[in-house]
Protein backbone atom coordinates (compact mmCIF):
# COMPACT_ATOMS: atom_id res chain seq x y z
CA UNK A 1 0.00 0.00 0.00
CA UNK A 2 0.91 3.65 -1.10
CA UNK A 3 1.86 6.57 1.13
CA UNK A 4 -1.13 8.40 -0.48
CA UNK A 5 -3.37 5.40 -0.08
CA UNK A 6 -2.59 5.98 3.30
CA UNK A 7 -3.47 9.43 3.44
CA UNK A 8 -6.56 8.48 1.06
CA UNK A 9 -7.89 6.41 3.35
CA UNK A 10 -7.42 8.23 6.50
CA UNK A 11 -8.77 11.20 4.76
CA UNK A 12 -11.82 9.82 3.44
CA UNK A 13 -12.62 8.22 6.93
CA UNK A 14 -12.41 11.05 8.14
CA UNK A 15 -14.74 13.43 6.66
CA UNK A 16 -17.14 10.24 7.58
CA UNK A 17 -17.01 11.18 11.03
CA UNK A 18 -18.69 14.87 10.83
CA UNK A 19 -22.64 14.35 10.78
CA UNK A 20 -23.28 16.05 7.58
CA UNK A 21 -26.83 14.59 6.80
CA UNK A 22 -28.44 15.06 10.28
CA UNK A 23 -30.51 18.28 9.33
CA UNK A 24 -33.45 18.25 11.33
CA UNK A 25 -33.22 17.30 15.00
CA UNK A 26 -35.44 13.51 15.39
CA UNK A 27 -35.47 13.43 18.97
CA UNK A 28 -33.85 9.91 18.75
CA UNK A 29 -31.68 9.06 21.52
CA UNK A 30 -29.05 5.87 21.40
CA UNK A 31 -27.38 5.16 24.54
CA UNK A 32 -28.12 8.37 26.54
CA UNK A 33 -26.96 10.91 23.29
CA UNK A 34 -28.75 12.41 20.43
CA UNK A 35 -28.60 10.26 16.94
CA UNK A 36 -26.52 12.38 15.57
CA UNK A 37 -24.03 12.44 18.60
CA UNK A 38 -23.89 8.81 18.94
CA UNK A 39 -23.26 8.50 15.01
CA UNK A 40 -20.11 11.27 15.54
CA UNK A 41 -18.53 9.12 18.63
CA UNK A 42 -19.10 5.45 16.75
CA UNK A 43 -17.07 7.59 13.89
CA UNK A 44 -14.50 8.35 15.92
CA UNK A 45 -13.88 5.29 17.66
CA UNK A 46 -13.70 3.70 13.87
CA UNK A 47 -11.34 6.07 12.64
CA UNK A 48 -9.32 5.86 16.00
CA UNK A 49 -9.52 1.75 14.70
CA UNK A 50 -8.22 2.46 11.33
CA UNK A 51 -5.56 4.74 12.10
CA UNK A 52 -4.01 2.20 14.38
CA UNK A 53 -4.37 -0.36 12.52
CA UNK A 54 -2.84 1.39 9.38
CA UNK A 55 0.05 2.48 11.65
CA UNK A 56 0.68 -0.81 13.34
CA UNK A 57 0.60 -2.92 9.92
CA UNK A 58 2.46 -0.51 7.81
CA UNK A 59 4.90 1.38 10.44
CA UNK A 60 8.42 0.73 9.81
CA UNK A 61 10.83 0.07 12.18
CA UNK A 62 14.11 -0.40 12.63
CA UNK A 63 13.63 -3.96 13.78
Amino acid sequence: MSRNSFFFISIIVLILTVPWWFFDYSGTIILGLPDWAFYAVFMAILYSIVIAYILGKYWKTKE
